[in-house]
């Protein structure tokens, strides 16, 4: 019997202790990582990440979950992600007036191009625009609209056929209110009645029998395919893009993202190629091309082998042209990084930023040299020159000429500055910058 209650008890704990494994596997790393690859995990899961992007029905930032990515999952292709809405952006018929299940005049994609119309011009140039074909009812294989085709749609209804490819869970906008005509939501395409469309029932059935009529109001739920070289980097939708200097990349268990977005518009560039400097020091950079105004930053992404380490928006500039400061951390390890430099518009929490293509900087992060003597302040202490190669003459106030024997009384410390790149100083840059050097 103790036997048996041991054997139960080492199970649970065993249990136990996988399910955080299981629980948090997907989402983790850092909180800003650079391309999409963040957006890769779970594709079309009940896990599958949440992408801020754009306005839903009332004003808010859209919410969208990720169901297809670089030519796996659903409607996408090779380069672009597909992504659905997370749950209903409002209510519409699909056609009262007419009865018809043709798409190009309905009601329903005039509600689906008002949200088109709440996107802004950088991420309407990210959507990769797509035609919805014509056809007939083809049964589950279903993969039309009714009537004219619609070239360049921006977003898009669900065919049958992709409705039956998404994840049970995913259809499901309200899984306890799964009766709810609101948590309905109408598929572009045909029944086998001519005079009604498709819908996904509140309990995430896919309903092609025509039992719904196009006057009925139900849920507005699009999708759309983005470019996924149009993103620069993701970060956690809420809190996770520090302002001021460069500030360690936290880690992250979440699945909530929000993009920036690359804007061709923007010809930010820096002057430097290379820079080198221990933690702490202080790099000047010369730049031009920077945006300017409201929200508008020069920011940094220092990386290594393994992603994004450090972030900061370290400077809000004036003009287009001039020059920025950027403090190496402190607590950085030595060795070999790169500055990503960029002007970033950056919009607040779910909301899409926008910047410039990175400028590289290769950083060597040298380390600082440590103290070889301890000297006491005051002190006199010899010291042997002799193999030094000191040129002039040698001062025969000295106790030994010969330079084996030279006095030195230890002063302490001074603060002094020192230059990483060659620059004209000034007072004000000597103050800012100076520290204590040892002699």
């Amino acid at each position: 019997m103790k036997k048996r209650i041991l054997s139960i008890l080492l199970c649970l704990c065993m249990a136990a202790y996988m399910l955080p494994t299981v629980a948090f596997a997907a989402g983790t790393g850092k909180a800003i990582q650079l391309g999409t690859n963040a957006l890769n995990e779970n594709v079309n899961t009940a896990t599958a990440p949440t992408v801020y992007f754009g306005q839903d029905h009332g004003d808010n930032p859209a919410a969208w979950r990720v169901i297809g990515y670089d030519g796996s999952g659903i409607a996408g292709a090779q380069g672009d992600m597909t992504l659905l809405a997370a749950g209903t952006m409002g209510e519409a018929a699909f056609d009262s007036v007419n009865y018809s299940s043709e798409y190009a005049p309905s009601e329903l994609k005039t509600a689906i191009d008002a949200l088109e119309a709440k996107l802004t011009t950088e991420e309407n140039a990210a959507v990769k625009k797509r035609t919805l074909a014509s056809g007939s009812y083809n049964g589950e294989n279903t993969d039309c609209v009714a009537g004219a085709p619609v070239d360049n749609a921006v977003f898009w209804p669900l065919s049958i056929a992709e409705a039956h490819a998404v994840n049970q869970d995913l259809r499901i906008v309200n899984k306890e209110h799964t009766n709810w005509a609101m948590y309905h939501w109408w598929l572009r395409s045909p029944c086998k009645l001519s005079s009604s469309a498709a819908v996904v029932h509140g309990n995430g059935e896919v309903l092609d029998d025509g039992m719904y009529h196009t006057s009925d109001e139900f849920g507005v739920r699009p999708a759309f395919n983005l470019n996924l070289n149009s993103v620069l980097f993701t970060s956690a939708a809420v809190d996770r893009k520090p302002d001021g200097g460069l500030t360690a990349v936290p880690k992250y268990i979440g699945n909530e993202w929000k993009l920036t977005l690359l804007d061709n518009s923007r010809n930010f560039a820096v002057t430097e190629t290379t820079a080198s400097g221990d933690p702490g020091d202080i790099l000047t950079l010369h730049y031009n091309g920077a945006t300017t105004g409201i929200n508008e930053y020069i920011s940094v992404i220092l990386a290594d082998n393994n992603g994004a380490q450090y972030y900061g928006r370290v400077a809000q500039p004036t003009e287009a042209t001039g020059t920025v400061e950027i403090k190496i951390p402190s607590d950085i390890a030595p060795g070999s990084y790169t500055l990503k430099v960029f002007s970033e518009q950056y919009n607040g929490d779910k909301k899409t930023d926008y910047a410039s293509d990175f400028t590289d900087i290769a950083l060597t992060v040298e380390k600082q040299a440590d103290e070889q003597f301890s000297l006491a302040p005051g002190y006199t202490y010899y010291f042997d020159l002799s193999a030094m190669g000191i040129p002039g003459t040698v001062n025969d106030a000295l106790p030994d000429n010969t330079l084996h024997y030279v006095p030195f009384t230890y002063a302490g410390t001074v603060n002094a500055y020192k230059l990483t790149t060659e620059m004209a100083t000034t007072e004000e840059y000597a103050q800012k910058n100076k520290y204590p050097h040892s002699l």
